[in-house]
C-alpha cells in the first residue's frame, strides 16, 4: 500500500505518564463565577456524565452540535446583530453603540478592524457568544439564541472587515485556485484527481471553523508541499488577505446580500432595546453624587479551606475602554467575624469598571466586576486552595485531523480537559515571565506549532513540542486545548502525544 497516495495510516498513543514537568507564570485574576461543581466527580460520577451536563444547551434545550449544521446565514446573522447586539457593539460594529457611549460599558472593540478576527477561529468567535465574557460585562447567549442562530451572528460578526472590493478581487484571484478547489470550492476542481492527497472542502463547516484566516493566509504564502504551490512571490499582501476572505465566504450563505459598505443596516426599535440573556436586571444607572454600598461574603470552597481573618479585600477601578487601573480608587477592607466585606459611601463614574478582589495563596480571587448601571451590589468572592497534582486533571476527548501535502503532515490537535478535584489547579512557582501554568499538551519530536486558539494566554517551550496554557483551571471546570502543527512526513508515520494526565 502506498500511503503517500492513499492515506496517512496514524497510530495515536495516548500514554498516561507517571508525574509531570514543572508548570508555572503569574496567573490572571481568578473569576470567581458558577461553573460545573466537581462534588459528582467525588461521589463517584463517571466523567462522561460530568462532560454531558456542562455542553452547552441551545435555546431549545439539546445540546450544540458544535459546528454549523447549515451554511451560516449571514442575513440572518445581521438580523440577530441588529436585534441584540447593537446597544453595545454599535451598529456598524464599530464598538461604538449607546451603552458604550453612555459610559455604561467599556468599548468592546471594533468588528471591522481586519486584525480583530484574523488569529482567532470562527468557533471562538461562536463559543465567546454562547458562554459570554464576564470580564468584559458580555452576557451569555446560549439560552436566548439557537445554536444556528449563534453560528449566523458569529460568522456575521467575523466577516464584518471584508468589503466588496476586497471579495471582488479575491474572486478573480481565486479562479487559479478554483483549478483544483473547484469554482464551489468543494475540492472538485478539474486538476484535484491529479494531486495525491484530497483537495480540502472550504465549504465544509465543521472543518473550516476551527481554521483561522491567519492560517489560510500561511497556506496561501507558503503553500502546501507538492499540493499546492505556494503565491507568496504572486500575490502582494492586499491581494492574499482578498483570496483568504473570499474563500472563507464560500462556507456561507446570503453573502452578497450582508456585506454592502454602502447599505445602512436596518436598526429597529427592537435593536436598540436589546434582549438581556441574564437573570440580573438592568438598572437605569446611579445618578452622579449618589453613592453605594457595596458587599460580599467570602468563602472557601474547597474541603477543608479556610478563609484568614486576616484576608483583605480590595476595591480597585478602572478605565472601562483600556482597563488601565485608576489609582485615584483603591478601597481595602478587612473581614468581619462572619467573613463578609463593606465599602460604604462609594461613589461609582461612568467610564469606569470596578472589581473586588482577595488575595490568596499568592492568586487574585475576583468577585465582582461591575459598572454603574447595576442595581445589586452584593458580590461574594469564592476562594480555592491550589494544587498542582496532575491525577486531578482527566483527558476525556482527543482527537487529531490531518492533512499530508508532499513531505509535509498538517496536523490540528484537540484535547478536552477536565478539573475533577475542588482546587485551583496551577503550578506552585512562576516562571521567568511571571506567569503561571496549567495544563499541556506535548506534541511529537519534530513538530512545528503554527497555531494555538486564544494564543495569548498558551506558552511554547524552548524545545517547541510543548504547549502549556497559563490559565489556572477552577473546580469542575472543562477546557479545550486546539493547536495545529506541522511535521515531516515520508511514506508512513507513528504520532504519539506523550500525556501527563490521566486519560478517560
Amino acid at each position: 500500500m502506498n500511503l503517500k497516495q492513499i492515506s496517512l495510516l496514524l497510530i495515536v498513543l495516548i500514554g498516561c505518564l507517571v508525574g509531570c514537568t514543572g508548570l508555572s507564570g503569574e496567573p490572571p485574576m481568578v473569576m470567581t463565577r458558577a461553573l460545573p461543581t466537581p462534588q459528582s466527580v467525588a461521589q463517584g460520577a463517571t466523567i462522561e456524565a460530568v462532560s454531558e451536563a456542562s455542553e452547552p444547551l441551545s435555546s431549545n434545550g439539546t445540546p450544540d452540535v458544535g459546528y454549523p449544521i447549515s451554511p451560516p446565514d449571514l442575513v440572518n446573522g445581521a438580523a440577530v446583530y441588529q436585534q441584540h447586539c447593537t446597544a453595545c457593539h454599535g451598529v456598524q460594529g464599530l464598538g461604538d453603540g449607546a451603552l458604550v457611549l453612555s459610559g455604561q460599558v467599556g468599548n468592546p472593540g471594533n468588528f471591522r478592524n481586519p486584525q480583530s478576527a484574523r488569529e482567532q477561529f470562527p468557533r471562538e468567535w461562536f463559543n465567546s457568544i454562547t458562554n459570554g465574557n464576564l470580564e468584559k460585562l458580555m452576557p451569555p447567549w446560549k439560552d436566548a439564541l439557537s445554536e444556528q442562530d449563534r453560528w449566523d451572528v458569529a460568522l456575521y460578526t467575523y466577516t464584518m472587515p471584508f468589503t466588496p472590493d476586497q471579495l471582488a478581487l479575491g474572486q478573480v484571484l481565486y479562479q487559479d485556485c478554483a483549478e483544483c478547489h473547484g469554482l464551489a470550492g468543494r475540492g472538485d476542481g478539474p486538476e484535484a484527481s491529479s494531486i495525491e492527497r484530497r483537495v480540502p472542502d472550504l465549504t465544509n463547516a465543521e472543518s473550516m471553523v476551527t481554521l483561522s484566516d491567519k492560517s489560510m493566509y500561511s497556506m496561501v504564502v507558503d503553500g502546501q508541499g507538492d499540493s499546492m504551490p505556494s503565491y507568496g512571490d504572486r500575490f502582494n499582501e492586499e491581494e492574499r488577505w482578498a483570496v483568504v476572505a473570499y474563500a472563507r465566504t464560500l462556507m456561507l450563505a446570503n453573502v452578497d446580500e450582508a456585506i454592502m459598505d454602502d447599505v445602512e443596516p436596518l436598526v429597529t426599535a427592537a435593536a436598540m432595546q436589546p434582549i438581556t440573556p441574564m437573570a440580573t436586571a438592568v438598572d437605569p444607572g446611579i445618578a452622579l453624587g449618589q453613592t453605594v454600598t457595596i458587599t460580599g461574603q467570602v468563602t472557601n470552597d474547597t474541603a477543608g479551606g479556610i478563609v484568614p481573618m486576616a484576608l483583605i479585600v480590595t476595591l480597585r477601578a478602572f478605565d472601562a475602554e483600556t482597563f488601565a487601573p485608576l489609582e485615584a480608587l483603591s478601597l481595602q477592607t478587612a473581614l468581619t467575624s462572619d467573613n463578609t466585606y463593606r465599602f460604604e459611601a462609594v461613589a461609582l463614574e461612568p467610564g469606569k469598571v470596578y472589581l473586588t478582589a482577595a488575595e490568596y495563596q499568592g492568586r487574585r480571587f475576583v468577585g465582582g466586576l461591575f459598572n454603574s448601571d447595576m442595581s445589586v451590589f452584593d458580590f461574594p468572592i469564592i476562594l480555592y486552595e491550589l494544587t498542582d497534582d496532575p491525577s486531578v486533571i482527566m483527558v476525556n476527548a482527543a482527537i487529531t485531523q490531518l492533512e499530508i501535502a508532499g513531505d509535509t503532515i498538517e496536523a490540528q490537535y484537540s484535547v478536552r480537559f477536565v478539573n475533577t478535584s475542588d482546587k485551583l489547579f496551577t503550578s506552585r512557582q512562576p516562571e521567568p515571565d511571571g506567569r503561571y501554568k496549567s495544563v499541556s499538551v506535548t506534541l511529537p519530536p519534530g513538530a512545528l506549532v503554527v497555531g494555538v486558539a486564544n494564543e495569548p494566554t498558551y506558552v511554547i517551550d524552548d524545545a517547541g513540542f510543548t504547549v502549556t496554557d497559563t490559565q489556572p483551571m477552577q473546580p469542575g471546570e472543562e477546557r479545550f486545548m486546539v493547536v495545529t502543527y506541522l511535521l515531516g512526513y515520508s511514506d508512513g508515520a507513528v504520532i504519539e502525544y506523550p500525556m501527563p494526565f490521566a486519560v478517560n
